[in-house]
């Protein structure tokens, strides 16, 4: 199947640094020190002990400090979105933090299609805000998007736009076209959809393969979130037209999922991606 591991970039000019957010947590100097290094500074390292393992061996210190910068902006508000350092050629990064709760990924996913971002590749991680605190989703994203940089403006209306559709103050423009399309499609072509086991042999990573085409991250997320089932890690990859998605899933009560609700589940997934 195919895959595709992103290589780290290196953060390139102040203004640059300013925009990823990381410029509040390090100097200039200790940013461009933090991308040859795979050790967070002690100003990370809290931060980065919050999330799973996976999360600490995927990202850089530079990279860290975008996102702790936008988990840091929260505050009490609903969602925060704000740029992060890109892994790919002509993509954007783009990184959200939200309390988490059921459908949360479907959403985000129909606000970036709504507002026209082509998801290439994404990461989300569940943490604890602190001790008996809140309980936060962090999503990082690539995306294509034709108008280059992502600016202050642009991230504050896709945040904008994700809490009203949290908060049922909007349907997104996807779903209405989903509920309008005609019943009875078709699966494309080489599309598979299966549950994997994850690193403790659990069979809880539901891995989908299929062809990439708009809105499909959204598709997948409100099937699972139909399903009543939680998202709590995903890993999105495309590559040449391909998708190949994996998302960690538990049931509502952290709960494992049994083996009845997964063939639902899959059956789910499947007719969500007819085309």
């Amino acid at each position: 199947m195919p895959t595709e591991t992103p290589e780290r970039t290196r953060v390139g000019t102040d203004a640059q640094r300013k925009m990823s957010g990381a410029a509040p947590l390090a100097t200039s100097r200790e940013l461009e020190q933090m991308t040859t290094t795979t050790t967070p500074p002690p100003s990370l390292a809290g931060f980065a002990e919050r999330l799973p393992l996976d999360y600490q061996t995927r990202f850089n210190p530079a990279e860290m400090a975008a996102h702790a910068y936008v988990v840091q902006q929260l505050g009490d508000a609903a969602v925060k979105v704000g740029p992060c350092p890109s892994r790919f050629s002509g993509m954007v990064g783009l990184c959200v933090c939200a309390e988490d709760r059921p459908g949360l990924l479907a959403t985000i996913g129909a606000a970036l299609s709504d507002l026209g971002y082509q998801v290439h590749a994404g990461e989300a991680y569940c943490f604890d805000e602190a001790p008996q605190g809140r309980r936060l989703a962090l999503d990082i994203f690539w995306i294509a998007f034709a108008k280059g940089p992502v600016r202050e403006e642009e991230s504050d209306t896709l945040g904008e736009l994700i809490e009203e559709l949290l908060s049922g103050r909007a349907a997104p423009h996807i779903e209405q076209k989903r509920i309008a399309a005609a019943t009875g499609g078709t699966v494309a072509e080489g599309t598979t959809v299966r549950f994997i086991e994850d690193a403790q042999g659990s069979l809880c990573v539901l891995e989908v393969e299929t062809t990439d085409r708009g809105g499909l991250l959204y598709a997948i997320s409100r099937a699972l979130a139909d399903a009543k089932v939680q998202i709590v890690g995903s890993h999105i990859r495309t590559r040449q037209g391909r998708v190949l998605d994996q998302f960690t899933l538990e049931n509502y009560d952290g709960s494992s999922i049994v083996d009845e609700h997964r063939l639902e589940i899959q059956v789910a997934v499947l007719a969500a991606l007819q085309i």
